[in-house]
């Protein structure tokens, strides 16, 4: 952790060490700017990126406020191999900063839910079905 302003952590394996082990990975992103606690307190700089292999953490880079103390949740993810998918069932108190891991995740995966794929197969189930 680096307590600048904005405030910088990191967790766990950076895209470039995933890249030099050859790990297939998913990257969540979500800005600050769209926390709406972080619009209340006009603190919009900065990011947050986690990434996932095989439906778990296995790194994550904060650069905004209260990094350093939001690192932690995706460090006690990545010690007790927590699914990508425990982050968003678990509930988080709104508004606060936390809500932007769930979000990350939530924004990156959601994507998958409205692909081409998915509607194709909705389609030739509901032809199937009654």
């Amino acid at each position: 952790m680096t307590y600048t302003d904005p405030e910088v952590a990191q967790v766990g394996l950076t895209q470039h060490d995933a890249d030099a082990r050859g790990l297939k990975y998913d990257v969540a992103r979500f800005t600050v700017e769209e926390v709406d606690r972080a619009r209340t307190d006009t603190a919009t700089q900065g990011f947050v990126k986690i990434l996932i292999a095989k439906g778990r953490v296995v790194g994550a880079s904060l650069i905004g406020p209260h990094a350093g103390e939001l690192v932690h949740e995706l460090a006690l993810a990545m010690r007790v191999k927590a699914r990508a998918r425990d982050i968003t069932e678990l509930v988080h108190a709104y508004p606060t900063y936390s809500q932007i891991h769930r979000r990350a995740i939530n924004a990156r995966y959601s994507q998958l839910l409205f692909s081409g794929k998915t509607r194709f197969l909705v389609r030739m189930i509901n032809r199937l079905l009654p």
